[in-house]
């Protein structure tokens, strides 16, 4: 082997210990922060049932929400089109969602309409969506954030 090959062969080793090094501080850097988010949105939301007026509170931002009861439409974007939603407000939380109406294949609207009941259970629609079908999980996000804009 000439110097010149060795010596190159040095310098790749070297670069590549230090890019794999340095990608292990990040992934230990996004593993604290993604289990600190995880930690604080567990806290994130509460319900106030002493108000008359059914605020839902947000400890994250201060703010409140007022959800009006009633049933509201919203509409979101999916792969293929739009997605409609209904969503019912009973007591100034989310009691049930419905999927009206979409343009999305059914094996992706089923797999991603799973969100519904993580939305009801956490009162938010701050969830993952579901793996293979992003699209369809985005457009459900999407309207019922849509729909819940009327009922503020």
């Amino acid at each position: 082997m000439s110097i010149k090959r060795i010596f190159l062969t040095i310098i790749i080793c070297i670069l590549t210990t230090i890019l794999i090094s340095y990608g292990s501080d990040i992934k230990n850097t996004n593993t604290k922060n993604i289990k600190s988010i995880y930690e604080n949105s567990n806290s994130k939301n509460e319900v106030n049932d002493d108000n008359a007026d059914n605020t839902v509170i947000n400890n994250e931002s201060s703010e409140s929400f007022i959800y009006k009861d009633g049933e509201y439409t919203g509409v979101g974007n999916g792969f293929r089109g739009e997605t409609k939603v209904s969503v019912k407000v009973e007591s100034g939380k989310i009691s049930n969602i419905q999927i009206l109406e979409s343009q999305d294949d059914d094996k992706y609207l089923d797999r991603a309409s799973e969100l519904i009941n993580q939305i009801i259970e956490s009162q938010s629609t701050t969830v993952d969506t579901v793996s293979g079908a992003t699209y369809s999980s985005n457009a459900i996000i999407q309207a019922v954030d849509n729909a819940l804009e009327s009922a503020k």
